[in-house]
């Protein structure tokens, strides 16, 4: 057997043994169906400062995922002073379960290659604390099987 076919085949074994897998801010489907998360934020900030912070949820697969809605949960660590959606999100926002800020987008489609964006610009306020609570992301879409995608983050306060 060829270097190559070798190769080959253990990609398409990995491929079929994590088909509508979700783990660690990705979510794959044997449809070539690849939705990714990330969260872009400062690693510490001191109190009072301001900094962007960035939420992508992409398509790195090969076909098109549809009806994707993520949200994203502020901690009142990190004041919201404005958010910038990328074109083609609908956005809307409500209160947390923790009682922060919970911002829920929905695009009606992302092609491959392609990211549904949201660029926050916050201030940090931690108090008494050493650091923010969690900056959580939940994504999901029907095209995507199974549980729904969680990515989180935190800010630390700069000493």
């Amino acid at each position: 057997m060829t270097r190559k076919l070798a190769v080959a085949l253990a990609s398409v074994a990995l491929i079929a043994g994590l088909s509508a897998c979700k783990t660690s801010g990705l979510a794959l489907t044997s449809k070539g169906q690849v939705m990714h998360v990330d969260i872009d934020v400062p690693t510490d900030l001191s109190e009072g400062q301001t900094e962007e912070l960035v939420v992508q949820v992409g398509n790195r697969g090969v076909n098109n995922i549809g009806n994707v809605v993520f949200q994203v949960e502020m901690p009142n660590e990190l004041i919201v002073l404005s958010s910038v959606p990328s074109g083609g999100l609908d956005p809307s926002e409500t209160v947390s379960p923790s009682g922060g800020r919970m911002y829920v987008y929905r695009a009606r489609e992302l092609h491959p290659t392609n990211s549904a964006t949201v660029r926050y610009h916050v201030r940090a306020a931690f108090g008494s604390l050493d650091r923010s609570g969690d900056i959580k992301v939940t994504a999901w879409s029907d095209d995507l099987p199974g549980d729904k995608l969680v990515e989180t983050k935190y800010v630390k306060l700069r000493s």
